[in-house]
């Protein structure tokens, strides 16, 4: 299934550097300027979007809200909390620079789970919910929500990510930029 995809804008965690994770941090005004900038990009791709999923995070509900605003049509709107970032357990509101978020992909979730945050079984867990989901809505779908959990998604169900390739090695997407890719159930 094709599905587009827009991290939210900037919060004010991501201004400030420091790791919200599951905290929940408003936008910024350059946050929602950059929301706006992504709804306009829809808009005039002429793409004709039928739902819109948003994480429950408010950093993502604010994105999703300006986008919406924008949309010369109706979407169904679907808050889903599976959707939200991972956990960073100890690691909430440490600076980006914190050397365990840095370690090796061999070492990065057991670092995550010392640290009381969200292992990689449990990311899978919240990852195939998501699917499933998004299986479910009527396509094209908008998905607004986190870099980390997207990236780990698309290891996941996209069929160009390499079985080799590990979260650390995908980019990160950017704050309110939009991606599309396609996602395939039995990759």
């Amino acid at each position: 299934m094709k599905i587009y995809f827009v991290r939210h804008g900037e919060s004010v965690a991501n201004k400030e550097g420091w790791v919200a994770g599951r905290l929940d941090p408003p936008l910024t005004i350059l946050g929602r300027e950059q929301a706006r900038e992504a709804g306009e990009q829809l808009v005039n791709s002429n793409t004709a979007i039928s739902t819109v999923v948003a994480s429950n995070m408010i950093r993502a509900q604010q994105t999703a809200e300006i986008i919406i605003e924008q949309l010369a049509f109706d979407v169904e709107y679907v808050s889903l909390p599976e959707f939200s970032e991972r956990s960073f357990g100890d690691l909430h509101g440490t600076r980006k620079s914190n050397p365990t978020l840095h370690t090796s992909p061999d070492t990065y979730f057991a670092e995550l789970e010392k640290a009381g945050g969200e292992g990689s079984k449990e990311l899978d867990r919240r990852v195939a919910i998501c699917m499933k989901k998004f299986e479910s809505l009527q396509a094209p779908v908008l998905a607004i929500g986190h870099s980390g959990f997207t990236r780990h998604l698309r290891l996941r169900y996209d069929p160009t990510c390499s079985e080799y390739e590990t979260l650390l090695d995908l980019p990160r997407f950017e704050n309110g930029q939009l991606h599309e890719f396609e996602l395939v159930a039995n990759k």
